[in-house]
């Protein structure tokens, strides 16, 4: 991912999240309730390296509930 660009999916007082390229997704939510993201990435399955929860694509998007008080880390594994 070093020289994939760093796109801003959302960044509100509790939320920080952003995409590197369309093959990685990272997201912080400090809020105490779950967080929506919704953004697009390339179709395939992803791994949360958090979690270990995997998750794929619809049509090119991917809806991911990122815990309260917690990160996400989503890496393209297929």
């Amino acid at each position: 991912c070093a020289r994939l660009p760093t796109v801003p999916v959302a960044a509100t007082k509790n939320l920080l999240a952003f995409r590197r390229g369309s093959v990685a997704l990272v997201s912080i939510n400090k809020a105490g309730t779950p967080a929506e993201i919704v953004t697009e990435l390339q179709p395939g399955f992803y791994r949360d390296l958090v979690t270990g929860w995997t998750g794929s694509t619809s049509q090119g998007r991917i809806h991911w509930s990122v815990p309260g008080r917690s990160a996400a880390l989503l890496i393209k594994v297929e």
